[in-house]
């Protein structure tokens, strides 16, 4: 078989490190799982015969790389103390939906003789290739933008309406169900009457003192 990837497989032997990512519990619900993508790239591995040495996982939001298990991996590759030549993901936003974000990353770990592969997005490392992975990157990064726009647009529309967005409440609330807006259960914090005392006591003594 004639390996599409550019050539990390020319190297005697060839090491991995295999990457999975989702970016929230939604996308875990509807989006290929972590497990279902690193069990993918495993199959492509044994196909193509390359070593998985290491595995991550990150179930993180944003859209950069910052302050996940990425960081991990290029200290590991930057250090140089296992022979690790590609980085292989199950498609390219699972990295960033950055698209200069993915590039610098992409040049790090070139200098150090990494290949970025994606499994899905069979892309050589011939000038045709990088210009296929830029614009792949730039739609990746059009379509994260266009969905932040519009769930930001939503959340602000729920709480204009009085509606909770979601995550932990303040201290001193809870969250009842206001009704359904079709398939939705609508949700609205309302006081929490095991921690109203404290709320109250809290600011009486901000207010007036302990005296």
């Amino acid at each position: 078989m004639s390996y599409p990837f550019g050539n990390a497989l020319s190297e005697t032997e060839s090491n991995a490190i295999a990457y999975g990512r989702v970016s929230t519990n939604r996308q875990a619900e509807h989006e290929l799982s972590i497990a279902e993508q690193l069990q993918s790239i495993n199959r492509f591995c044994e196909t193509w015969g390359i070593n998985v040495v290491h595995e991550y996982k990150d179930a993180h939001t944003g859209r950069e790389m910052d302050g996940r298990s990425i960081d991990e991996i290029v200290d590991l590759i930057e250090s140089g103390t296992e022979s690790i030549n590609m980085l292989i993901v199950h498609s390219f936003s699972r990295l960033a939906r950055d698209a200069f974000a993915l590039e610098m990353l992409r040049r790090k770990l070139e200098k150090c003789g990494v290949q970025i592969i994606s499994i899905t997005q069979p892309i050589d490392d011939t000038p045709t290739g990088d210009l296929l992975r830029q614009v792949i990157s730039a739609f990746d990064e059009y379509n994260s933008n266009e969905i932040a726009k519009h769930v930001t647009r939503t959340m602000r529309f729920n709480a204009e309406q009085g509606f909770w967005n979601g995550g932990i409440p303040p201290f001193g609330y809870c969250v009842d169900e206001a009704g359904k807006r079709g398939k939705k259960t609508k949700k609205k914090l309302a006081v929490d009457a095991n921690e109203a005392e404290d709320v109250l006591l809290i600011y009486t003594l901000y207010l007036d003192g302990d005296g």
